[in-house]
């Protein structure tokens, strides 16, 4: 199950948003997560910052952990952008969730770093 509660405010080229994620499944030994997650997006002209923290609690387990993000993007016409992106995933305990499909070995709690940087075209 997924159960999500989403806010947005955008203030001339400021746009603010949150999130509220509980994620439950019905798999054995599974627990259920809840995520909050708070970003913002600063653009001008052809250019956005982006920031976003998710900072992730498991229900009966100190498996959490807390992902925060740093972004940029230039969009080169209305259908193609470049973009730039570093990722920061800090596991605790023995946590071992992952991101840019890193790998994490299982109960390990090692943390996660991830640089991306490409381009974007809607056709």
């Amino acid at each position: 199950d997924l159960q999500v509660a989403s806010l947005s405010w955008k203030l001339n080229a400021l746009t603010l948003n949150a999130n509220y994620i509980v994620t439950d499944s019905s798999a054995p030994s599974s627990q259920r997560a809840k995520h909050v997650v708070l970003g913002a997006a600063y653009r001008w002209g052809p250019h956005a910052a982006l920031i976003e923290a998710n900072d992730r609690k498991v229900t009966g387990s100190p498996n959490d952990s807390v992902a925060v993000t740093l972004g940029y993007d230039y969009n080169f016409s209305r259908r193609t952008t470049v973009y730039a992106r570093a990722l920061d995933l800090q596991n605790s305990a023995r946590a071992a969730n992952t991101l840019a499909f890193a790998t994490v070995s299982a109960n390990s709690g090692a943390d996660v770093k991830a640089l991306a940087l490409g381009v974007r075209h809607t056709f």
